[in-house]
């Protein structure tokens, strides 16, 4: 919403100085507006740099149960029990593992909700076992960078008409890389000061 708020303020602030322009018996100095725009830029500056960290707390949780899913995964834990924390989290949609190849080992790991909200007529192209990401930002970056939380932009979720962020990280078994992943719903996440209008686009 604050980038809205930015647009609509630096908008009425070229409105204010073109009406002061026609309304001058002469045109204005060259940098009358300076003060003005430059105070605008500031704003918007503070505004991202919020926005920026209160992404970052919201996301620290979710950070923290995959890189402890990604320990136990790493351990030698079975995969049910190394990313049952990570399911228990209230923006957490599913997880699943994806193979060096881009392959999805197995099925989905879904919460109880995610299952409830599934859309049947999203069935046919519902990831299974076998799905290929390769080509998918979040599995290329993560392959990329072994050992790094991988953050993907909001984008629409193949599995139901909602926005999701998916996390990711590349890690080493049995010789190999896979790559665990997390879908988590961004409007739950988000909430209304962080999702910018993209959940009303998915309506």
């Amino acid at each position: 919403m604050k980038i809205r708020t930015f647009a609509h303020r630096l908008l009425r602030a070229l409105v204010f100085c073109a009406f002061a322009a026609c309304a001058a018996a002469q045109l204005p100095a060259e940098h009358a507006c300076d003060d003005l725009f430059a105070g605008l830029f500031r704003a918007f500056r503070a505004e991202t740099a919020e926005f920026h960290d209160q992404r970052r707390v919201r996301l620290e949780p979710y950070i923290a149960a995959l890189a402890d899913a990604v320990l136990a995964l790493s351990a030698g834990a079975d995969r049910a029990s190394a990313i049952r924390a990570l399911l228990e989290l209230d923006c957490t949609e599913r997880c699943y593992l994806v193979a060096g190849d881009g392959s999805q080992i197995g099925a989905s790991a879904e919460t109880e909700r995610s299952v409830a909200a599934r859309d049947r007529r999203l069935t046919p192209i519902r990831p299974v076992t076998g799905t290929n990401w390769q080509t998918k930002p979040f599995f290329r970056r993560a392959i990329e960078a072994p050992g790094k939380v991988q953050i993907t932009r909001p984008y629409l979720s193949a599995t139901g008409p909602k926005f999701c962020v998916t996390l990711s990280y590349a890690l080493s078994l049995n010789g190999s890389y896979h790559v665990l992943c997390e879908d988590l719903d961004f409007a739950a996440l988000a909430g209304d000061d962080l999702a910018f209008g993209l959940t009303e686009l998915a309506r």
